[in-house]
């Protein structure tokens, strides 16, 4: 474990942080809670034998950060009212996560045979500004959609610590390939976080960060706009949005679990047409997306 103040613990995933593994936390107060079981299911095993967490806390409803919580039977599991729908339940989160059809399938054997997901539904829902009372820490729930609808981080005011979940801050840039994500919402949460100027950022997928944190979070919301160019320059000539997404302007490339990769990237492109739409940059004919001075 990597400690990141006197009682809230960094666990790394299996594979240190890579997808389709997440970061878990620890904190070890008068009440030991877990944030997120999504480590890898022999670390998680390891923990429970060792800590015995009173509480789970999820900071939203993706099997790379839950597929751990039937593992700890014993604790109680708090998780984001916004997704109280479909959280933990594999056959409501397939159609939720992917849209119905023969992607299910894939998207559910993924979760199963390489995350091994098992089911656990909620014992209590949280809202935005939510506060964990664990002793000495004290989070507060902090309501960031656009990545999905129930995506949370957690403010612990006294130590200046900041979880940041999914909103990692990475080179990759930020993620919405749900039908449900936004990047509005997304753009709009990481407004929301500049405010709180953290002496430490941890996501669930990077190492801490102990500096530039204002930066880093600019450069990454900037990313959404390196993705409009990138997306207008490859409409030069018109294209329609199957071959958009075998360009792959987000990914680069889909050579992991491909079906899914490819889904996502779709997901995200059909948000960026939408937004360039909007701004006048482009426009549909037919199937095929022409920037407006090649329409004109």
């Amino acid at each position: 474990m990597i400690p990141l103040t006197e009682q809230v613990h960094l666990i790394p995933s299996k594979t240190r942080g890579c997808f389709p593994f997440a970061h878990s936390f620890l904190v070890r107060g008068e009440t030991t809670a877990l944030i997120d079981t999504g480590a890898g299911p022999e670390i998680m095993a390891a923990v429970n034998r060792a800590y015995r967490p009173d509480l789970i806390i999820n900071t939203h409803g993706h099997p790379d950060h839950i597929a751990g919580n039937a593992l700890f039977p014993q604790s109680r599991l708090a998780a984001p009212f916004e997704g109280r729908e479909t959280h933990g339940r594999q056959d409501l989160m397939a159609p939720r996560l992917m849209e119905p059809g023969p992607l299910e399938a894939i998207w559910k054997n993924f979760v199963t045979a390489t995350l091994g997901f098992e089911d656990r539904e909620p014992d209590e829902l949280f809202y935005d500004g939510k506060v964990f009372d664990l002793g000495r820490t004290r989070l507060t729930a902090l309501h960031t959609p656009g990545h999905c609808l129930d995506h949370y981080c957690f403010f612990e005011e006294r130590t200046g610590l900041l979880l940041l979940a999914d909103l990692d801050l990475s080179p990759f840039g930020p993620w919405y390939g749900h039908r449900e994500s936004d990047i509005g919402q997304t753009l709009q949460s990481l407004d929301n976080l500049a405010r709180l100027r953290p002496a430490l950022a941890v996501s669930s997928h990077e190492e801490p960060i102990e500096e530039g944190f204002g930066e880093r979070l600019r450069a990454y919301g900037e990313i959404i706009d390196l993705r409009d160019q990138r997306i207008l320059a490859l409409l030069g000539r018109g294209a329609d949005l199957p071959a958009l997404v075998q360009a792959s302007p987000i990914y680069g490339g889909h050579p992991f679990i491909p079906d899914l990769i490819r889904y996502w990237e779709k997901q995200m492109i059909q948000k960026h047409l939408v937004r360039l739409e909007e701004r006048g940059l482009i426009k549909a004919e037919g199937e095929t997306w022409l920037t407006c001075c090649a329409v004109e």
